[in-house]
């Protein structure tokens, strides 16, 4: 039950901030640091993988997450 709690908060955060920042773009300085960007994505990959993987009743994939660039 916390992973299904915590897998609709982040994407509904996402979501949020998806639609909130479509009309306006944001500065760049207030971008977070690549590595912050990195873990975000790996903690969604691996909340949604480890989801699908319960259903079905196989083992979690693995995976890398390289070339994270947020530019100024």
């Amino acid at each position: 039950m916390k992973k299904v709690i915590q897998f609709l908060f982040i994407n509904l955060s996402l979501i949020f901030l998806t639609v909130g920042c479509a009309t306006t773009s944001a500065p760049l300085e207030f971008a977070p640091p690549p590595s912050v960007v990195e873990k975000a994505i790996a903690f969604t990959l691996q909340s949604n993988y480890d989801n699908l993987s319960n259903q079905l009743q196989t083992k979690s994939p693995t995976f890398e997450i390289s070339k994270i660039d947020i530019k100024k």
